[in-house]
């Protein structure tokens, strides 16, 4: 392997499991948000 492509293809190997790690992320956000959500309504109306 050329060092262009290894650098190139490091880089993309970064960038996909950087956009994983990140969709991740958001889903345990958006998870937690509803959650949230949730027991705050449940609170409001008990």
């Amino acid at each position: 392997m050329r060092p262009t492509a290894f650098i190139v293809w490091l880089l993309y190997v970064l960038v996909e499991s950087k956009w994983i790690h990140v969709k991740v992320c958001f889903s345990r956000i958006l998870e937690f948000s509803t959650t949230y959500a949730a027991v705050h309504n449940f609170l409001k109306s008990a």
